[in-house]
């Protein structure tokens, strides 16, 4: 149970920062509400569990290729710069509507700018590694996913508990500054890709 323990809050530690994950469940919560960010860690989760399953069961040969990561990472390049400009012209735009980039489908989103990251895929390599030396066991590890999915659904309330108490003007600034993060993140994946 210490162990799963441990897990659990590495998987908290994992999640917390400000990458573009977390941007994203932030951002969709403030500008959308609860239900269209949990849909969008949903499907993070699922690209999560994906990547633990293949790491988890020994699949990573396959998954560590440098055809398949590069595939995944301008993929992702381009699914984080094309969520960046969504959140930009939405900021630039004059109209009041909200975002369709945001609505159309939450779950596909979340999954996509997850399941696209090659760190995704590195992480999970590393921390089961690490991991399966210490405890092998599917519950213990599995801690780390419950923290992940905790962190998120935490990150999401904050979000949408702030679009109530915020005004438009903020939430469109913030939505602003998530675009040009994930661009920036987009931008820093590719040049990882390179080897710059």
């Amino acid at each position: 149970m210490v162990s799963f323990i441990s897990n659990f809050i590495l998987g908290i530690a994992l999640a917390l920062p400000l990458g573009p994950v977390t941007l994203e469940i932030l951002n969709r919560g403030l500008k959308n509400g609860p239900k269209n960010s949990l849909l969008f860690v949903a499907g993070a989760m699922l690209a999560e569990l994906i990547y633990f399953s293949i790491v988890f069961f020994g699949l990573n040969e396959i998954a560590e290729s440098f055809f398949v990561q590069n595939i995944l990472g301008f993929m992702g390049v381009g699914f984080l710069i094309y969520l960046g400009i969504g959140n930009l012209k939405e900021f630039f735009s004059k109209k009041k509507k909200e975002s369709e980039n945001n609505n159309k489908n939450p779950f596909l989103a979340g999954f996509l700018i997850t399941f696209l990251s090659p760190l995704n895929l590195f992480m999970w390599a590393g921390i089961i590694a690490v991991a399966m030396n210490s405890n092998p066991s599917l519950f213990t590890i599995s801690g780390i996913l419950w923290g992940i999915l905790i962190s998120y659904i935490v990150v999401s309330l904050i979000g949408s508990f702030g679009k109530k108490v915020m005004n438009k003007k903020r939430i469109k600034y913030i939505s602003l500054i998530a675009g040009l993060f994930l661009i920036f993140y987009g931008f820093k994946m590719l040049f990882n890709i390179l080897g710059y």
